[in-house]
């Protein structure tokens, strides 16, 4: 989804994407809301090619200190830190202005940044592992969360799926593409063509998913480490 939404006097929709992957539309004032939806799902092939440039002529995520007003990616947006000493608890996520809220004098800031991204990863692994499992009629015997600094994912030989909680940093079609990658493991324990053939069947934009990791991953990974 867009991180911002502008209206104004304009006839038609149109977006554009941030040097830092997150896009934002602009759309005449009176819109239908669904118009909007229909336009980001149309261009949604576009946003992941401009992404994966970018990246490309960024080189990949530059090292993220955790200070306030720093910004995290998370699942193809941005969320800013800001510190807050009077609240109560470790942290705070207001989903409207992309803003999580932390209290330093809590825990480690780190440790209650990577708590909250690891609580958040595993729900939405979660989901999109039953709802892919059910889409592409393979069942896993197991999810585990994993940690893992070389490998987003695996498939056990009894199909048992791992998925790194790092994929809650990238976009949401790069997520569903290694659950969908792991899945088509239980069918196929390689990377034959009828492997290949499975995945490109529920994710036409495999390819440039996996590009993105191999483009994003080291710099990810490297960051939340």
């Amino acid at each position: 989804m867009p991180s911002q939404i502008i209206y104004s006097k304009r006839k038609t929709v149109s977006l554009v994407i941030k040097p830092g992957g997150e896009f934002i539309v602009r759309s005449p004032k009176k819109a239908d809301p669904q118009r909007i939806l229909d336009f980001i799902k149309k261009k949604q092939s576009w946003i992941s090619k401009t992404r994966l440039k970018l990246a490309q002529t960024k080189g990949g995520i530059p090292k993220i200190e955790f200070i306030d007003r720093a910004i995290l990616p998370f699942l193809g947006q941005e969320i800013t830190l800001k510190f807050n000493l009077t609240q109560s608890i470790d942290c705070i996520y207001d989903q409207i202005s992309l803003v999580l809220y932390l209290n330093p004098s809590k825990k480690p800031i780190q440790e209650i940044i990577f708590s909250w991204l690891q609580k958040q990863a595993r729900l939405m692994l979660n989901q999109e592992l039953k709802y892919w499992a059910a889409v592409m009629k393979l069942t896993p015997k197991q999810f585990r969360l994993s940690s893992a600094k070389t490998r987003w994912g695996s498939c056990s030989g009894k199909n048992a799926i791992s998925l790194n909680w790092r994929l809650i940093l990238t976009p949401l079609e790069v997520l569903q593409y290694v659950v969908i990658h792991e899945l088509a493991h239980i069918a196929e324990k390689n990377h034959s063509i009828d492997f290949w053939n499975i995945v490109a069947k529920f994710d036409p934009n495999f390819k440039l998913n996996r590009k993105y990791l191999k483009t994003m991953g080291h710099g990810l990974i490297a960051s939340f480490s």
